[in-house]
């Protein structure tokens, strides 16, 4: 005689009891189970699981409770989840990477994951951030080969470059996504046209080719030419700017207008 068919309510109620406390049927249960899962895939789908090597809570779930802690290393990443293969688990994070609720990090550790925070320097940054610690890096390297005795560096040459990727009022919480502040936004518009054309760029031009009002943009470039990641300069001739493209510029000493943006060190931009 043939083994009596399974009782679906019973197999069930088994299921719930195994994803509960371990997160996905175990390897050692899934044999007596597997069998029986076309029979019953509907029902357990329709409780929220997931079918795939085994029936588990959803992979993508998963990972994102496993980074709300902080960073996850990359390297054995399968076994820190339930019931997935190493295979899954990179598709999945393939897929919460693109859709940018994953972010893939280096660390001297090694690479790994973090849920999308503003700890995290944009990947579209990097190159600027490399750019920044070389030019802190030749000022180094010119005070170290300085023939007088004990030649140092002042903070604020230091700070400035830097600033930016270091200054901590600026992250965010965990598990809290902030926009790319505008500053962020004008000065890598900024680098971009002048790796293109290093000639000065007209303030009123660049606001309006960005979006930005006028007194946020104001600000945000008063903000960036105080951090050192660009200046600003007057207007070169009397009466040359129309009412409506002062407007867009900011002040600056003595009342003069500062009408157009210049490379704080053009060398960097090329």
């Amino acid at each position: 005689m043939g083994k009596a068919p399974a009782d679906p309510d019973a197999l069930l109620l088994r299921i719930d009891d195994l994803v509960r406390a371990h997160g996905a049927i175990p390897r050692a249960e899934l044999r007596a189970i597997k069998r029986h899962l076309p029979a019953i895939a509907p029902r357990l789908l329709a409780r929220g699981y997931e079918i795939g090597s085994s029936v588990r809570l959803p992979l993508e779930k998963q990972l994102l409770e496993l980074v709300q802690s902080g960073f996850v290393p990359r390297k054995g990443l399968e076994r820190r989840v339930a019931g997935a293969t190493a295979r899954e688990v990179n598709d999945a994070v393939q897929r919460l990477v693109e859709r940018g609720s994953l972010v893939e990090v280096v660390r001297e550790s090694g690479a790994g994951l973090v849920g999308s925070t503003g700890d995290v320097i944009d990947a579209s940054d990097v190159e600027e951030l490399l750019r920044c610690l070389v030019k802190v890096e030749k000022l180094a390297r010119r005070a170290l080969a300085a023939k007088r005795a004990r030649a140092t560096l002042l903070r604020s040459d230091v700070a400035g470059p830097l600033v930016r990727w270091t200054d901590r009022d600026r992250v965010a919480a965990p598990g809290v996504r902030q926009e790319a502040p505008l500053v962020e936004a004008l000065t890598r518009e900024i680098r971009k046209r002048f790796r293109e054309n290093p000639l000065p760029i007209r303030v009123p031009d660049l606001l309006r080719s960005m979006g930005a009002s006028g007194e946020d943009g104001k600000r945000a470039l008063v903000d960036g030419a105080e951090r050192g990641l660009f200046e600003l300069e007057p207007e070169s001739g009397m009466g040359r700017l129309s009412r409506e493209d002062a407007e867009l510029c900011p002040s600056g000493p003595m009342g003069t207008t500062l009408s157009w943006v210049v490379a704080r060190d053009r060398e960097e931009f090329h």
